[in-house]
């Protein structure tokens, strides 16, 4: 009987053991699978400016370091295409979930109106998105949407008899980012 009830617990025991041990290694995986989006991370990608009927095109460079679980700062170089708009941002960055974040920020605006290059201090808010592949992917696809004001200067757009000018942008942009 004795034998009986100590193969019994053994029997039960090595799969209740084993089991622990796979747990464990797979929280341990999940956890690494976490801690990749933690540091420095950098892409670019094209952006989209819309504003008085119209888009600009440009390319971003940008670069972002989170430095906890739901705090991290970014900067973001964008140079105009379509337009002669240039800009270089600095944010304070939020993660609400794993991949989806908010930016509050400053940036300088380099642009050329009326045959002269100016410069004007803009804030803004992003709401953004990194969509990874797989869970374990060093890479992925960030979407941002960004809403600005410009301070002091304005943007505008040339007619045939007359210039329209803005203060508020919306853009878009999506990147290709490598953590």
């Amino acid at each position: 009987m004795n034998r009986l009830l100590f193969l019994l617990a053994i029997f039960f025991a090595i799969p209740a053991y084993a089991g622990y041990f796979l747990e464990k290694d797979a929280a341990e995986e999940e956890q690494k699978a976490i801690e990749i989006d933690r540091g420095f991370s950098f892409g670019f990608g094209p952006s989209a400016t819309y504003y008085l009927g119209a888009f600009d095109l440009g390319i971003e460079g940008l670069g972002a370091y989170r430095f906890e679980n739901d705090f991290g700062v970014s900067l973001d170089i964008s140079l105009g295409i379509s337009e002669p708009v240039h800009e270089a941002a600095f944010a304070g960055r939020y993660y609400f979930t794993e991949g989806d974040f908010v930016d509050f920020g400053v940036s300088g605006v380099l642009l050329k109106k009326n045959s002269e290059w100016k410069k004007a201090p803009r804030i803004f808010v992003d709401y953004g998105r990194n969509m990874k592949p797989w869970p374990h992917a060093h890479f992925a696809l960030q979407a941002k949407i960004r809403l600005s004001y410009l301070v002091g200067e304005t943007l505008g757009r040339e007619e045939m008899y007359s210039t329209k000018e803005v203060y508020t942008t919306i853009s878009g942009q999506i990147a290709l980012v490598f953590f």
